[in-house]
């Protein structure tokens, strides 16, 4: 039976565009600003061009200089407020001399298709005994899965646990749950801000049980009634196709272990990323340097690296915990070149009182990136007071996501050699469809992925020799399905009916 090819590029370049991961990012950069009025100042405000239904994840995170006295209310939101006990996070100043914080905000909202804005605010809401100014620097940032995107997915809840017993015993917070057909990744963030009498520890683990591994966060209080410390919690766990459920916990390491007098308000999110996907990819690399840094000197913490298949956007995450001298403070920042010279942009981490030396940080930046290799590198550097030591630990995660350009399929990389050489047949199909090249060059590493006609992935292969490509439809509706089939020489869609 001779076979029917039909061309389908530009309706499939529309499916293209609505089926894919976006990542959007702008800067929040404001000194000096008045925060204490009567409604929530808009810090930073960020306009999506939402392709199609499905979610969004928003983070504001950086760090927030202040006065003593003041509660700096600080959040990301789809509306230009925030929400009491949201997990929305603040700076609370406990010491003159120590007067930055740093802070992460994280929710994921269900959207639908057209124009979504979003927004950094803050407020001086309570604790109103500084002067309400504050100094806020750090980044918006919002990623968007679609719906039809199987091998992708977001999850979330936002937890109020208050009030809770901490103890040396392990206390289960919350927990999410995602479902996959395949193998993956599942990037866990635990973010907002806690309250309590001594230190606490915080973590996530993929079972219910605390981690073996030193990936927790320690926070230490000094006044329950008045001190409230931001926190963020980063770890990716490798999953095998199943239902996977990932847990927020906390245990109590000094303090009153009787008292319930200790609060959690934050959120837990969870990205999971198909191995077997070429749009949207992501590495990681845990990191734990112990006096690592010469006084006054930029050090390079860790490189990680992506081999994009296609021009896409490079979401870079460094988070983790610094250690330093209560008289030195730290910088860290990440780029895509190991030859900088100035690192004064990144997230400024300081001591949060004179006894407490260990401090969150979380740096989040967006780079383009081209087809190939690319490199991204977490720099520190330590600032010496004049009694400080110029030397600390820095522990945590340095994690890259790919996310392909949108439409980049199949405007950009649909070539001749696809349309003339490769065969799907018979089409229509009642069922069985199979493959053919009449080139040896294409009998290599290919890509095969169905979509219907709405856009939703259907299914994903790769395999190794064209000809031996098969595939049955029968147990899909009557229709019309199509086909991108991608290797390194191109990429070509195809349209397939399916009926009797």
């Amino acid at each position: 039976m001779r076979t029917f090819i039909y061309s389908c590029i530009f309706y499939f370049s529309s499916i293209i565009a609505t089926g894919q991961n976006m990542v959007w990012q702008i800067p929040v950069d404001h000194k000096d600003i008045q925060l204490r009025l009567p409604q929530s100042v808009v810090l930073g405000q960020l306009e999506a061009d939402i392709p199609s239904d499905g979610k969004v994840n928003v983070r504001f995170n950086g760090y927030c200089t202040n006065s003593v006295g003041d509660g700096i209310t600080l959040g990301a939101n789809n509306i230009p407020d925030w929400d009491v006990n949201d997990g929305n996070v603040s700076s609370r100043v406990k010491d003159s001399l120590y007067k930055t914080n740093t802070f992460s905000h994280s929710r994921t909202f269900t959207v639908q298709k057209g124009k979504s804005t979003y927004y950094a605010v803050g407020q001086n809401w309570v604790g109103q005994n500084g002067d309400g100014i504050a100094t806020i620097k750090g980044q918006l940032t919002v990623e968007f899965v679609p719906d039809s995107q199987d091998n992708s997915i977001f999850t979330n809840d936002g937890m109020i646990v208050y009030p809770l017993v901490l103890n040396s015993e392990l206390a289960l917070l919350d927990s999410v749950s995602i479902t996959t057909s395949v193998k993956g990744k599942v990037m866990v963030v635990f973010d907002g801000a806690a309250n309590s009498d001594s230190l606490i520890s915080l973590a996530t683990n993929s079972i219910a049980e605390w981690p073996e591994t030193n990936e927790n966060t320690d926070l230490r209080f000094f006044n329950h009634s008045y001190y409230t410390r931001s926190f963020i919690n980063t770890r990716v766990y490798s999953v095998d196709p199943g239902t996977h459920t990932f847990y927020a916990m906390g245990k109590k390491i000094q303090g009153n272990m009787t008292s319930s007098n200790n609060a959690v308000y934050a959120s837990l999110n969870a990205h999971f990323i198909a191995d077997n996907d070429a749009e949207i990819m992501i590495d990681n690399i845990s990191f734990d340097e112990k006096n690592m840094v010469e006084d006054e000197k930029i050090t390079e913490l860790r490189m990680i690296q992506i081999d994009a298949p296609a021009d896409g956007k490079a979401v870079v995450y460094l988070t983790g915990i610094g250690e330093m001298d209560m008289d030195d403070d730290l910088i860290l920042d990440v780029f895509d070149t190991d030859t900088i010279t100035n690192i004064g942009d990144g997230v400024f981490v300081q001591p949060s009182s004179q006894y407490d030396h260990s401090v969150p940080f979380s740096r989040t930046r967006i780079f383009d990136v081209k087809k190939g290799t690319n490199t991204f590198y977490a720099f520190a550097k330590y600032n010496n007071g004049d009694n400080g030591t110029g030397s600390g630990n820095v522990k945590g995660q340095l994690i890259a996501k790919f996310v392909e350009e949108p439409g980049v399929m199949s405007s950009i990389r649909n070539t001749d050699v696809f349309r003339n050489h490769i065969l799907l047949y018979p089409n229509p199909t009642t069922g069985l469809l199979f493959g053919k090249s009449e080139t040896e060059s294409l009998g290599l590493a290919t890509e095969i992925t169905i979509f219907d006609s709405q856009g939703k992935r259907l299914s994903f292969t790769q395999i190794h020799d064209f000809n031996q490509f098969s595939t049955d439809l029968s147990h899909f509706p009557d229709g019309v399905y199509y086909f991108c089939v991608r290797n390194s020489h191109g990429i070509a869609n195809y349209k397939i009916v399916k009926g009797h």
